[in-house]
């Protein structure tokens, strides 16, 4: 897979540069010469190099399937308990701050209604 990460990697450089080339025969400087380049190159290499981009993604994707089902569990069990984390210590800085603003108000399970 390597392989086609260089092979694509390179012919993208490869029409980067191309593309820079010709634009500055043409007297494209400065912001001008930049940004009209990265936008032909990212055109030009979608229509030109589907053939490698396909081989490269179908590589990616194969890679992703061989791997085994429990790989990469522990990062994401982590992450999901940081974020339970950080979303507890949010609700309750913002009970503190409500209970601050308006100290003598029930809370919304409290209230009645007037028709009862």
């Amino acid at each position: 897979m390597s392989l086609l990460v260089l092979r694509y990697s390179v012919l993208r450089l490869t029409l980067f540069s191309a593309v820079l080339g010709v634009l500055w025969l043409l007297g494209a400087r400065g912001i001008l010469l930049v940004a009209l380049t990265v936008a032909l190159s990212l055109a030009l290499s979608y229509l030109l190099l589907r053939r490698q981009r396909d081989a490269l993604a179908a590589a990616i994707a194969a890679r992703v399937e061989a791997r085994p089902p429990g790989a990469g569990g522990v990062d994401e069990a982590f992450e999901d308990a940081a974020d339970e984390a950080r979303r507890n210590q949010l609700a309750a800085a913002q009970s503190a701050e409500a209970q601050q603003v308006m100290p003598d108000a029930e809370p919304p399970s409290a209230r009645r209604t007037p028709g009862r």
